[in-house]
């Protein structure tokens, strides 16, 4: 081999080893290309999970990305690129939980969805206009529910009725 011959394939070596090192190291470090865009951004994600915990599935635009289980009743999807989400859980005998959920650069959005009973052993109906549902601590045993007017409502999962004058659960 001469040396002429030898130079090219080592400038084409290094060339290689340069064309794929980079990419491998911005995507090591959280970036990703956009093709909708046609540049390079700093991924985020995604942190879900439901109560009831096991059994459900979990949509992320319309694909089903897991069905949780005992032992794994979570989900953590991580390098999205920065846009809007439709995420969808679904459990029978629950009404689907829908929410679009915006990823941003660099950060996680967590997300809890409350799935409620269907039918008629199971039903729940929450008579009045609320446009906010949250669970009142991390024992999960109330919700509170804030209508148009700022009104909060407590409703008692475990009895599936409102609690009159429950003003003390509420902790946030």
């Amino acid at each position: 081999m001469t040396r002429k011959r030898r130079l090219v394939l080592f400038w084409i070596c290094a060339l290689l080893f340069i064309g794929l090192t980079v990419p491998i190291i911005l995507y090591s470090f959280g970036y990703r290309f956009s093709f909708a865009e046609w540049k390079i951004l700093r991924a985020g994600g995604l942190f879900i999970s439901s109560t009831p915990t096991t059994g459900t599935k979990i949509y992320v635009d319309d694909h089903l990305v897991k069905e949780t289980t005992l032992l794994s009743r979570k989900i953590f999807l991580q390098g999205l690129t920065p846009r809007t989400y439709a995420v969808r859980i679904e459990k029978e005998g629950y009404f689907p939980w829908e929410k679009n959920l915006i990823v941003r650069p660099e950060l996680v959005t967590d997300v809890e969805a409350l799935l409620i009973q269907d039918g008629p052993e199971g039903e729940v109906s929450f008579k009045g206009n609320y446009v906010s549902l949250a669970f009142t601590d991390d024992s999960k045993e109330y919700i509170a529910l804030k209508n148009t007017k700022g009104k909060t409502d407590f409703f008692d999962i475990e009895r599936a009725g409102l609690v009159p004058q429950a003003r003390e659960v509420y902790r946030h």
